[in-house]
């Protein structure tokens, strides 16, 4: 009994301590096979599609022999369509393993940067991804973007409203953040998991495949990502840039589990992870991260990338803004369908322009010209588009006033990009009587605007007077109608001052070809040239004067009447001997308006002084100084030399009436030509610097409009504009996707990326109660302890990247020599200054912005063209009530819908109300054409649809 008790107490004795002695559940690493594909950037892309089709080649052949092997297609698109392009065969295969879970693709076309695209452009570049993925199978559902530099505060947003709800990101974490997990949350409130790839997306590159050695680096994997990781799980990322798949990895991983009970190798995927992971986390503990991730603490984000090649950011900004704000905006208000393929042709090639390593322009030389060219392509699509949009919006409004006048030229056709009611001023070009002395221009209601009349184009543009015989001569070699910049759309010939047919013909037959910019009707050419020869024949004798006549018109500043959001309003124009009352807003240093008046001091800068006070000083100040860097980052040389003076100022008036003045500052400088020989400080050879700085003032504007010009002749320098700010400023907002974003005057770096607080903004940057507007990305820096702005001009550069630059003492990419980052020849800068109390919200600044990006579109119509006549003369598509600060992103027609999308970005919840007008929902065949309510809390980005045939 006593040996059975004692076994008992022993069994039960021996159970406990087996228990307490059962070894923990093995740790789990995610092997995740992948590629990190750059489609182009130190070598073109045709040059890394050479790689391309081997490398995925071998990963069918990998999947065909290797049952347990996955792949990760690195979370974009455009490589397979790249990959088809030469193996069309292979569909099939891409749709059976992405079946079978083995292959994961998409959600993104391309891998963008965050800061240097438009938000539409990353609303595009994943719905069009999502969409291609699932030609295949499921889309994956995590975001990947494992090398952006940076991320922007609204993609948690953008991704949560694509149904995303995990991402895995690299670059940009902060320091705080002491998790691979942690929640990501926008500037709405919406929040998005988030994996942090602790020592990049290329942790478990080239795995060895002896199961030992495997094991071994399985384990260093583990001490190395410990302290960040989930207990029992780590994340293996097997994979680097263009990395072709590891045959054999699959058969390795099953021999290693096989020697080790402590360890699972596991080949998975990103979704495979989250779901082993996820349930294991304390939601409520994870680190909360709020707003835009540009830490350079834990991995370098190389901000320089913004001011590199300052003149594609400009080209690609042109492109986007035709395209998101004219373009397809127009065609939704025509009703247009069938130019929705072309503006699909210009929406993919600023797709596949927004890969990071093609935007942020840190790529070789090859590359960039291709860059250049698809976004130019795009920029003459959607212009193309823009301008035969505006021509149909014309043909259909209906306006008895032109019709009255026999259907002469003369209307003018006003639309607003922006959604809210706008009036600004105009140029325009308006027939005109030749002895009409002034032009006035009448509105739908009647209502009279006064011109000034800046210049006129007579009606003569051309005479001569041929023989007979040269006539003849002549005449057959005629192709077109086109003559110069004009086109020849009616002739009229007199035979009056002739003597007679025949022979004994004399005098003079005039032959008068009336012509416009525009082609207008047809026009039988080769039929005009016969009886031309016909005329010839029958008059041998006489002489022969042709006249090419255009309609007699001038060139007309005018402040518009108001015109509604997204809406539009047709001018008349009315001869007139009046002329604006008001003095003219410029003379020889100074612009005023009432509202805002600009000094300009004898070094060429100037200040903005408003009635109640505020002002900023210096402003205009250019610094030139060295960069050792590269296309990736700002570096100073060793012994640098810095430029602020000029050698000589001129002043002079460009334009002084009552509407707009404007100044133009030249200022000549004496700046080193490069880098020494050693690159460590700037040469002793000079080189002159010619700035040309005009400063335009509208009346009734508070934006100061500063246009930048220079030849840029110098090698290897950062040249600067400095803004002298009204108040010492402790911060700064900027202008990003779908959001403002403030930020301090210092930035997070590391021993790996200095901390240089030079920001991107897309369309203002505020701080100190000044904002500079831009029509283009632009780098900024609160300096002077806060008390300047400076925006970058350019940015001089010879090398893609460098081994140890001073802020950043590692290298980015490759050493390649690339000559075009120098930005040699001409460069361009426009921004605006607007001086204003309060914070940006008070100051009206996205407002300003989007006035100052987004002129009002203005074209001379007739009153005879082809359309319905359903419009009225002056109108809109909606009625909004959307808050006072609405920042629009698109307005277009996709697929059987109508799409209007907004931003809330007032600092308060609102309760929109979006209804289509009678007389555009009729036109458009919008069904059910009633109004859109819902309440937008802060920030919150608002997709409204309409049904329309």
């Amino acid at each position: 009994m006593d040996d059975e008790t004692t076994d008992d107490t022993m069994d039960d004795e021996t159970t406990d301590d087996t228990m307490a002695a059962t070894p923990p559940a093995p740790v789990t690493v995610h092997i995740v096979a992948h590629t990190h594909w750059d489609r182009e950037w130190y070598d073109s892309f045709q040059g890394f599609r050479l790689k391309l089709v081997p490398a995925l080649d071998a990963l069918f052949g990998i999947l065909e022999t290797e049952p347990g092997y996955r792949f990760t297609l690195d979370g974009q698109t455009a490589m397979i369509d790249d990959y088809l392009a030469v193996r069309p065969e292979r569909a099939g295969d891409f749709r059976r393993y992405c079946a079978d879970g083995r292959l994961a693709v998409g959600p993104w076309t391309t891998l963008i940067d965050e800061f240097l695209v438009s938000g539409e452009t990353i609303v595009r570049n994943l719905e069009l991804g999502r969409k291609r993925a699932a030609d295949f199978g499921e889309p994956m559902p995590v975001a990947y973007l494992p090398d952006m530099f940076g991320h922007t505060a609204q993609m948690p947003q953008i991704l949560t409203a694509a149904g995303l709800d995990r991402t895995v990101l690299w670059r940009g974490v902060p320091r705080a953040v002491d998790n691979t997990f942690f929640r990501w949350r926008a500037l709405d409130g919406s929040e998005i998991l988030v994996a942090y790839l602790v020592n990049s997306y290329s942790n478990a590159v080239a795995l060895p495949l002896d199961p030992e050695t495997l094991l071994e680096r399985a384990r260093a994997l583990i001490d190395e990502q410990a302290p960040f990781s989930p207990p029992g799980h780590v994340l293996a990322m097997n994979g680097t840039d263009h990395w072709p798949p590891q045959s054999g990895l699959a058969d390795a991983v099953e021999k290693a589990n096989a020697l080790d009970d402590d360890i699972a190798l596991q080949l998975g995927d990103l979704p495979g992870y989250f779901d082993a992971t996820t349930p294991l986390l304390d939601r409520d503990s994870l680190p909360v991260v709020e707003g835009e991730l540009r830490s350079g603490a834990r991995s370098n984000v190389l901000m320089g990338v913004t001011s590199t090649r300052t003149d594609l950011k400009r080209i690609q900004a042109r492109a986007e803004r035709i395209l998101e704000r004219y373009a397809e905006p127009l065609l939704a208000l025509t009703g247009g369908r069938d130019e929705h393929e072309l503006a699909n042709i210009a929406w993919q090639r600023l797709i596949l322009n927004a890969a990071h390593d093609s935007v942020c322009s840190c790529s070789s030389d090859e590359t960039m010209l291709a860059v250049e060219h698809r976004y130019r392509e795009a920029a003459t699509i959607a212009a193309g588009l823009r301008d035969e949009a505006t021509k149909t919006l014309s043909e259909n409004i209906d306006d008895p006033r032109l019709s009255a006048a026999g259907g002469r030229d003369g209307g003018v056709l006003v639309w607003n990009p922006s959604p809210f009611a706008r009036s600004e001023v105009l140029e325009v070009e308006v027939p005109v009587d030749d002895d009409a002395e002034n032009v006035a221009l009448e509105a739908a209601d009647g209502t009279r605007v006064q011109g000034v009349v800046t210049s006129r184009a007579h009606s003569l543009l051309h005479e001569a007077e041929l023989s007979a015989d040269q006539l003849m001569s002549i005449v057959p070699i005629a192709r077109t109608r086109e003559f110069g910049d004009v086109f020849i759309n009616t002739v009229d010939i007199d035979t009056s001052a002739a003597d007679g047919a025949g022979e004994a013909s004399g005098g003079t037959v005039v032959v008068r070809l009336l012509a416009d910019t525009r082609m207008r009707g047809h026009l039988d050419v080769e039929l005009l040239k016969r009886k031309t020869v016909e005329l010839a024949r029958e008059y041998p004798a006489a002489r022969f004067r042709f006249e090419i006549v255009r309609p007699s018109t001038a060139h007309v500043l005018v402040r518009s009447p108001e015109v509604a959001p997204l809406g539009w309003q047709t001018l008349v124009p009315v001869a007139t001997r009046a002329t604006p009352e008001a003095p003219p807003l410029a003379d020889a240093n100074w612009l005023d308006n009432g509202r805002v008046r600009v000094d300009i001091a004898d070094d060429g800068t100037f200040s903005v002084t408003t009635p109640d006070g505020l002002r900023a000083d210096g402003c205009g100040h250019l610094v030139d100084s060295g960069d050792a860097g590269d296309t990736y980052n700002y570096s100073p040389p060793d012994t640098d030399r810095v430029v602020d003076a000029p050698e000589s100022v001129e002043v002079e008036v460009v334009e002084a009436t009552p509407l707009r003045g404007r100044i133009r500052v030249r200022r000549r400088y004496r700046i080193p030509a490069a880098l020494t020989a050693d690159e460590t400080a700037r040469s002793d050879d000079l080189v002159d610097l010619e700035v040309a700085m005009t400063l335009a003032l509208d009346s009734d504007s508070e934006t100061v409009d500063v246009d930048v010009e220079f030849d840029n002749c110098a090698r290897d320098h950062r040249l600067r504009v400095e803004i002298g700010l009204p108040r010492q400023a402790t911060s700064s907002h900027a202008d990003v996707a779908f959001g403002v974003v403030e930020r301090g005057l210092d930035a997070e770096g590391s021993k790996y990326e200095l901390p240089l607080p030079t920001w991107p903004a897309k369309r203002f940057a505020d701080a100190g109660g000044l904002a500079a507007l831009f029509d283009q990305t632009t780098e900024y820096e609160i300096t002077g302890d806060g008390t300047q702005l400076a925006l970058t001009l350019v940015r001089s550069t010879g090398f893609l990247s460098r081994a140890e630059p001073a802020l950043r003492p590692n290298p980015a990419g490759p050493t390649l020599a690339v000559e075009h980052a120098q930005s040699i020849g001409t460069q361009r800068l426009r921004f605006g200054i607007l001086v204003h109390s309060g914070d940006w919200r008070e100051g009206n600044v996205a407002e300003a912005a989007d006035r100052f990006a987004h002129p009002l579109t203005v074209r001379t119509r007739r009153s005879d063209g082809t359309g319905e006549r359903t419009l009225p003369a002056a109108g809109a598509p909606f009625d909004l009530d959307i808050g006072t600060h609405p920042i629009l992103s698109s307005l277009r027609r996709n697929d059987d819908e109508i799409e209007l999308r907004f931003v809330n970005a007032s600092d308060t919840d609102i309760e929109p109300c979006i209804t289509p007008t009678r007389e555009y929902a009729a036109h458009v065949g919008i069904r059910d054409s009633v109004a859109w309510r819902s309440t937008l809390s802060s920030w919150q980005i608002a997709t409204v649809a309409w049904l329309a045939p």
